[in-house]
């Protein structure tokens, strides 16, 4: 059995647990455990590409040398964000070996055991009977084209084909505005359905998993993490009467930037930076995946006692 360990390296307790692990694991000698720090020190995530073509194609999976292509369990030593690098480091995976978070950080909503708790917990996720939670996946597609600078700024004669970035998130996509940058305007559709243009910093495309993160922060509804549809949750929006949506299962969501002037924008995936280069954002595209990961819960503790546990 593989056992890929991610860990956060800034977090020493977190570091010598993953040593913990190391020495336990040579003294069984039942499984193989491999090890990815991540921190400062740590190696970067590589970075999707835009590919200029006509049709999408999807960036290189991101991999580590020192991850074997085949991985039966995925343990996570830190917060809830080291969880989330841990999925999109080990990207398909991270969808086919369950997933054990155990808490080294302040909030735990997906952790499936506690710090105090390493070697059982560890023991417990190498069961084949464990408790699991499936969680979907949004797949985040971003087009984007190139335009040459000419004298006439209206000119778009030099456009370039448009590139395709494909990103996965298991928390949210984040729609803000650039770091300087004025009120960005964003129009939004479902099924091809114009909803609303949104004058503000943007707004948030969350899974019900997300809805507890950033989303909930931004005023958005707590959602079931069974529940496979999407929130959309604005932010700071110019307005008396936006509201959050909730979309169905099947729903396709897209997001245009109709104004030029206001469309300097940021985009993140679970927190990482989407780095779109020179290109201009002609559409984002998102829905639920057709892949989804499972989390582990030693504690059989449920989404509602948790909730009561974090927030009340």
């Amino acid at each position: 059995m593989r056992i890929a360990i991610v860990y956060n390296g800034m977090q020493p307790a977190a570091r010598d647990a993953a040593e913990h692990l190391r020495t336990h694991a040579a003294a069984t000698h039942d499984y193989e455990l491999v090890f990815h720090e991540l921190g400062a020190n740590a190696t970067p995530e590589p970075t999707p590409t835009p590919t200029s073509e006509q049709t999408p194609t999807s960036p290189p999976t991101p991999t580590h040398p020192e991850h074997p292509a085949h991985i039966d369990r995925i343990i996570s030593l830190g917060g809830d964000g080291t969880l989330l690098r841990a999925v999109a480091l080990l990207g398909e995976a991270a969808t086919s070996a369950p997933v054990l978070g155990i808490n080294f950080g302040k909030v735990g909503f997906l952790a499936g055991a506690d710090a105090t708790q390493l070697i059982e917990a560890f023991e417990y996720a190498l069961r084949e009977d464990v408790y699991r939670e499936r969680r979907t996946l949004l797949d985040v597609q971003i087009e984007c084209t190139t335009t040459a600078t000419t004298a006439n700024a209206t000119d778009t004669s030099d456009a370039q084909p448009c590139a395709y970035i494909k990103m996965q998130a298991l928390n949210e996509l984040v729609i803000g505005r650039a770091m300087g940058a004025r009120v960005v305007t964003t129009t939004l559709s479902i099924n091809e359905h114009d909803i609303f243009t949104l004058r503000g910093d943007g707004l948030i495309v969350a899974t019900a998993t997300g809805s507890t993160a950033y989303a909930l922060s931004a005023g958005g509804p707590v959602v079931a993490p069974g529940y496979d549809g999407m929130v959309i949750v604005p932010l700071a929006s110019h307005t008396l009467v936006q509201r959050a949506i909730v979309t169905a299962p099947g729903d396709t969501v897209a997001v245009t930037l109709p104004d030029t002037k206001k469309a300097d924008i940021s985009l993140s995936c679970d927190g990482v930076e989407i780095d779109t280069g020179e290109r201009t954002i002609e559409r984002i595209t998102v829905r639920a995946s057709d892949r989804s990961i499972e989390l582990i819960k030693r504690d059989n503790r449920v989404f509602y006692d948790t909730l009561a546990h974090e927030f009340f």
